[in-house]
Order: structure tokens, then C-alpha cells, then sequence
């Protein structure tokens, strides 16, 4: 049955005669009755009644009007959702990420963006940049969030905003390691002081020790920063991770400060495939992200 029937027939109920109901729908009152006919027809019923001037439902009428409003309510609702979904309002973001979070600016972002588009859902996967990037050639994921350090001229990637992360150190306020009076730790003074860090910055974080003249004491190491900060917090270590806010990462107990040294500072790249049309949902979102970097006077770089 056509749908456009119902909508009519929904109408003439609510108008209360033919004739109104033509003029709202701005149809020819014969052809408008003849849609009457062919939903009788189609049901075996009668459906309308006159009771005077005005047309009234049936009981048969009433059903059909109930049901004919949750048929149209459901094609309006597909409408919207189909509309949405290719205006990039509505449907799955597939965001890959570097074993960041929690990460104060990216949080912020994720936030924001969830609010500002409610309808949008996500699939979130961490893995090092190396696996990111595999699963953006494979279509798995529609953009990733990778770490520019591991990034090569040469491949095919698309890459737009950039978030600048620090190396940051966390240790206890009691710790006889480190002063909490101090605003920047010089890389210098982790020397002989046992260190805890992901995997992820290691090469990064040994190769700066050996420049400035020493060979950490590295106490333990782990797959993501939340197991370095583990150590920090019972005492036995002071982490050692990559992050966009020092503050974050404060508390009673707890300092947290950035790290002076070399090469210690991280580009996190935005990117997705340079020969492929990302979905409307990652459009949207890399869009976001660009206004939301420029609005927060973060440092950010067009690739």
C-alpha cells in the first residue's frame, strides 16, 4: 500500500471532511475519495461514516487511523535517521587510537563531540601506530590517531590536525626522587632514579637518557601508560609517559610535571586514507576536530 494513502487518509480523520481535507493536501477532492475506496477496498471494511456535515471513522476507521500513524511515524523516523546518516550526524565513528587515554585534550575533544552529535556512536581500538595503520589500509577503522614519530613520507596517509604532547614524569609528593617545587624536570635528574614508562616511548625515552650522559634505571616497563602510573602510585617508581596536560594528572598525592630533554616532544596526527572517501561520520568528526583545536588556541598544524 502506498504510504502517501495513509498520510491522506490520516488527514481526512483529522479534518473532518473531504473537502477540507483536499484543500490541506492540496488534492482534488475525487481523487482524495477515490484513495478512501481503494483503502476500503484493500481492507473489506468501511471506514468512513457521515454523520452530517462531517466525516467520522468507523471503529474499523479508528484502527486503521492508529495504525496509519505509526506506519508514517516509522517512515518519517528512517527518513531522518537515512538523512542524518549521510550528513554525518548519525551513525559509527571507527576511531583508532594510540594507548593514549586517558588523554585530557583528546577527552575534551571525544566529549564535546559526543554531545554535539548524540546520534553518533563509536568503536574505539588501541594499538600502536604501526597496527593503526594497518587496520586503516584494511577499512577497519576510519581514522586513527598516531603517534607522528612512527609516520614515513611514503605512505599513504592523509594527515590534518596535530596534537602536541609533552613527556611527563608522576611521582609521589613525599618522594625523595624529585622536588615538587619544580615546574620542568630536567631529563638530567632522573638519572639513578628508578623509572617506569610504556613500551611505546622506550626507544624514544633511552635514546634522550644516553644524550644527556647517563643510563636510566628503569624499574619497569609496560604495555600502556596506565601500568607505568601504577608504580608512581604505590611508591615504587617515578613514570615516565607522553600527555597533553601535566595538571590531569595531579592530586593529594601526586606530582606530575613535564620533562625537559631531547626529542621528548610527540606530534598525535590525525589521518585516514589518502585514496579512499572517509565515511560522512569521520568527516564530520575530523571537521570538529579542526574548529575545536583552532577555537582552544591549541598547537595544531595543517599536514
Amino acid at each position: 500500500m502506498n504510504v502517501e494513502y495513509y498520510r491522506n487518509f490520516i488527514a481526512i480523520i483529522d479534518e473532518g471532511s473531504m473537502s477540507a481535507a483536499a484543500q490541506k493536501l492540496h488534492i482534488a477532492q475525487p481523487a482524495l475519495s477515490n484513495q478512501l475506496k481503494v483503502l476500503e477496498k484493500e481492507f473489506n471494511a468501511v471506514l468512513m461514516e457521515r454523520n452530517g456535515r462531517r466525516l467520522h471513522p468507523t471503529e474499523a476507521g479508528l484502527i486503521l487511523y492508529d495504525r496509519a500513524k505509526s506506519i508514517c511515524d516509522h517512515e518519517d523516523n528512517a527518513q531522518k535517521q537515512i538523512q542524518a546518516c549521510t550528513r554525518g550526524t548519525q551513525g559509527i565513528l571507527r576511531l583508532g587510537l594510540t594507548h593514549i587515554l586517558p588523554d585530557p585534550t583528546l577527552s575534551l575533544i571525544l566529549g564535546d563531540f559526543s554531545r554535539a552529535y548524540p546520534g553518533i556512536r563509536f568503536e574505539l581500538h588501541e594499538a600502536s601506530t604501526k597496527v593503526l595503520i594497518e587496520m586503516l589500509d584494511e577499512n577497519r577503522i576510519d581514522v586513527g590517531v598516531l603517534s607522528s614519530a612512527s609516520l614515513h613520507t611514503e605512505l599513504n596517509l592523509k594527515l590534518s590536525q596535530t596534537i602536541t604532547a609533552r613527556t611527563m614524569v608522576a611521582y609521589p609528593r613525599d618522594s625523595d626522587w624529585l622536588s615538587g617545587d619544580i615546574d620542568v624536570i630536567p631529563i638530567s635528574l632522573l638519572q639513578n632514579v628508578p623509572i617506569a614508562y610504556p613500551r611505546g616511548i622506550e626507544s624514544r625515552l633511552l635514546q634522550a637518557c644516553r644524550k644527556a650522559g647517563f643510563c636510566p634505571n628503569v624499574f619497569a616497563v609496560s604495555s600502556t601508560r596506565n601500568g607505568a602510573m601504577l608504580w608512581a602510585q604505590v611508591g615504587r617508581a617515578v613514570s615516565v609517559f607522553i600527555s597533553t596536560a601535566a595538571e590531569h594528572f595531579e592530586s593529594d598525592s601526586l606530582c606530575c610535571r613535564p620533562v625537559n630533554g631531547y626529542d621528548l616532544k610527540v606530534q598525535r596526527v590525525f589521518a585516514c586514507m589518502n585514496d579512499r572517501k572517509i565515511s560522512p561520520t569521520a568527516e564530520t568528526f575530523l571537521n570538529f576536530v579542526s574548529q575545536r583545536l583552532q577555537e582552544q588556541s591549541l598547537t595544531t598544524s595543517p599536514a
